[in-house]
């Protein structure tokens, strides 16, 4: 069966019309961690298409025999010089403030010029039908996404270089984000038979020379994906020769009565230019043929409806413009682009765009823009009293053209929230996590993530409640195999970090957060009693006194022989 398409350019999206409710519990077809073959071109000569000439055609089909690339190997991916440990991600990057998991495996980085394109696939089983699929990804810079040998998904992709005939030579078309994931809903109103499935992807780079590639994905099902407005949906606007209402920001509020305003389909605005490719026309359902040399300014409002606004976690907001826009939902401002001011204060009618942003018909949608409602409490109402408002603005009173266009808004679930302490999203709370976490601790940046206690820090106390009641392991467990042995104070010793200066995590001896392995990490250790005792969870009494003694005097004693 054929799937239809989205297609992104940055971090876009085209919205099909479809009217769907979509459930709002997510399940995992394929997790993140799961293990992917790929092909990592390390130079020019090793172009697949040139060594294969039905490469292009075949590698993203199910029967595609993929047996000779490298893996299976676990995602996140990401490419670094040979023989190193580190990359350039910062997402990837456990001390970049944007850090959310460490690649679990490093491809090797080609030499400059030859930086390109990468390859991967996997399959999965589903044992019944599946609908409402989603994608959570994180990749740079650009990338195409393939289902079963249909094409489901373009992201920043792609600007074909030289003949254009080689998936290897197509280049991103802008460098990408690799600091956060986003969530994009596929295959709306469509149904996934039984069966197993091939994923593939192509990952691009926007120029030969870059020194990152990513690449990190779970596709989901169950995916919670309301459209409260569309493209094609009618809007009301008012031209702005004068301020649109006697208060400031009364007009993007849902009780403002827009009865006197105009009426048209989307796609507002003009373009003096007619021919193609360089004409905004095709996008635009109402022309705006008075505002050339006229006013700057154009307001646009849509009504929604919402049957219970507490269903979402975010919403999704779609936007073609030339030349500057602020969006508001219920009179709160919730983007703007292209406009001076500060955020929440009126922008007077008669203000001019600071930048060009258009696609100008090129076949690409607008930009979308995620909107986190924890940070807007109580924006939406459930009911038939919800507005989205837009002020558009030209940066010249002479423009040759003005374009607010593939308008779309929809509410999306919450991100699910998996396994509280679970940083990196595999379902297990292990190794990688806690020294995540102490390393956080460390940095004192206490980003809400790691806050396992709530309590707005992240600090010692997050590190044992982690360890004590979430992994239900001890103080002192460095190999975080559920006990505190011998085998830890083997992991300890091995570290050699003890008392030296260096940087540790709970792996290497920092078991309360402060980024070092002192005398401090062994009396959190010793006194929380677990030493030889066994799982956390069968033990009810802590040791005698005198046997916390002993063991404190034996492992100081361990570690100064390990410095010495």
């Amino acid at each position: 069966m054929g799937y239809r398409a989205f297609a992104v350019r940055g971090a876009t999206l085209v919205f099909l019309s479809t009217c769907v409710s979509i459930r709002a519990t997510a399940s995992d077809l394929i997790p993140f961690g799961a293990n992917w073959r790929y092909l990592n071109p390390i130079t020019a000569a090793q172009d697949p298409t040139t060594l294969d000439a039905t490469f292009d055609a075949n590698w993203h089909k199910a029967n595609y025999n993929a047996n000779s690339w490298s893996g299976p190997s676990p995602e996140p991916f990401a490419r670094a010089d040979v023989g190193s440990t580190t990359n350039n991600i910062e997402a990837f990057t456990a001390t970049d403030s944007d850090f959310i998991r460490p690649p679990a495996t490093l491809i090797e980085l080609p030499a400059s010029g030859s930086r390109l394109t990468s390859y991967f696939r996997t399959s999965f089983t589903t044992t019944s039908p599946t609908n409402y699929l989603a994608l959570e990804y994180l990749f740079d810079d650009g990338a195409h996404f393939y289902l079963d040998g249909n094409e489901l998904l373009t992201v920043n992709c792609c600007n074909a270089a030289d003949d254009g005939k080689s998936s290897y030579l197509s280049r991103a078309s802008s460098i990408g984000n690799e600091r956060t994931y986003t969530t994009t809903p596929l295959m709306i109103g469509q149904t996934l038979p039984a069966g197993t499935h091939t994923v593939a992807v192509s990952i691009h780079q926007n120029v030969g020379s870059s020194n990152d590639m990513a690449f990190s994905m779970k596709l989901m099902s169950d995916y919670l994906y309301d459209p409260f407005i569309q493209p094609s949906d009618t809007f009301k606007y008012y031209e702005g020769f004068d301020e649109p209402s006697t208060n400031a920001l009364e007009w993007a509020t849902a009780s403002f009565a827009d009865n006197a305003w105009s009426s048209g389909p989307g796609g507002l605005g003009y373009d003096t230019t007619d021919t193609a490719p360089n004409t905004a026309l095709p996008l635009l359902g109402t022309i705006i043929d008075t505002m050339q040399d006229g006013f700057s300014s154009l307001y646009v409002r849509k009504a929604f409806s919402i049957t219970d606004s507490s269903k979402y976690g975010k919403l999704q907001l779609n936007m073609d413009w030339d030349d500057g826009f602020v969006a508001y939902i219920n009179g709160t401002e919730v983007v703007r682009s292209n406009v001076n001011g500060n955020v929440g204060e009126a922008v007077p009618f008669d203000s001019l765009a600071t930048d060009h942003e258009s696609t100008n018909n090129s076949g690409a949608p607008g930009t979308l823009f995620e909107i986190d409602l924890s940070q807007f409490p109580n924006l939406l109402k459930s009911g038939n009293n919800n507005v989205l408002a837009i002020h558009g603005l030209n940066t010249t009173l002479d423009s040759s053209d003005f374009v607010l266009a593939q308008i779309s808004l929809a509410g999306l679930a919450a991100d699910p929230a998996g396994t509280l302490g679970d940083f990196d999203g595999n379902g297990v709370l292990d190794a990688a996590d806690i020294d995540a976490l102490t390393r956080e601790s460390a940095a004192g940046t206490n980003r809400g993530q790691y806050d396992v206690t709530s309590d707005g820090l992240v600090d010692a106390s997050d590190v044992a409640e982690w360890a004590r009641n979430l992994r239900k392991t001890w103080i002192g467990d460095a190999n975080v195999d559920g006990e505190f042995g011998s085998s830890d104070l083997v992991v300890l010793f091995v570290a050699g970090t003890y008392e030296n200066g260096a940087a540790a995590a709970w792996t290497t001896g920092d078991f309360n957060g402060d980024g070092l392995f002192t005398t401090s990490d062994l009396v959190s250790a010793l006194t929380d009693g677990g030493y030889e005792r066994g799982p956390r969870a069968a033990i009810s009494a802590v040791p005698e006194p005198a046997a916390v003694t002993l063991l404190g005097i034996g492992l100081l004693g361990l570690l100064a022989r390990r410095q010495s």
